[in-house]
């Protein structure tokens, strides 16, 4: 997402080719995900067309040929064309335009993310406290929403709609619906766990 900084392991030998092209270039990279994970080479068909503009911070080659990358994302972008060059893909594309909205409207539906995010993270208990209080100190709901996104465990349908939602209610919206999916499953996790102990 925009604004987030992670690190990504590069395998497949077009895609090593297009971060090497990138990063001698000091060009952005075209970060998009695969509609389906187990397609092994995939074609431009088989990629969103909605992504994230990326700028390529660090790159280690790593000794069984793979490549880390340390990744910031720069905005939401759409690709217009793509090209295979052979040996990588590159791409044309454009910002993906989000639409202006009503500034009080988005910060009750923000304090009401924040508020189910601390839930979750008192629940989950894998993601340190200090995360909630560091998403409590934005005031940038778009980078909110992104910075909550990051850290839930998501299917790619999910993390792809949260990409092209068009306005950022509809994202904080879908939010709260997943945060909320999570914790009941916990619960039902719970509860089964609890059963099969007393049971032994």
């Amino acid at each position: 997402y925009p604004k987030m900084i992670v690190p990504i392991f590069v395998g497949r030998e077009k895609s090593i080719e297009a971060v090497q092209k990138a990063n001698d270039k000091g060009s952005d990279m075209v970060l998009v995900m695969q509609k389906k994970a187990d397609v092994e080479v995939p074609a431009a068909k088989d990629l969103y067309k909605v992504g994230t503009l990326g700028n390529i911070l660090q790159m280690l080659k790593l000794p069984d040929g793979t490549v880390k990358i340390l990744v910031e994302g720069v905005e939401r972008i759409k690709i217009t064309a793509f090209h295979d060059n052979k040996s990588y893909f590159s791409a044309e594309t454009e910002a993906y335009p989000q639409q202006k909205e009503d500034d009080q409207e988005l910060e009750s539906w923000a304090r009401a993310v924040v508020s189910q995010f601390e839930d979750y993270v008192r629940a989950n208990k894998k993601i340190p406290f200090d995360v909630v209080q560091s998403v409590k100190q934005i005031d940038d709901y778009a980078k909110l929403a992104d910075t909550v996104a990051s850290h839930l465990t998501l299917k790619t349908a999910d993390k792809q709609f949260l990409l092209e939602a068009s306005t950022l209610k509809e994202r904080l919206n879908k939010l709260l619906q997943l945060i909320d999916t999570e914790m009941v499953v916990w619960e039902v996790e719970d509860r089964i766990k609890n059963r099969v102990k007393k049971q032994m």
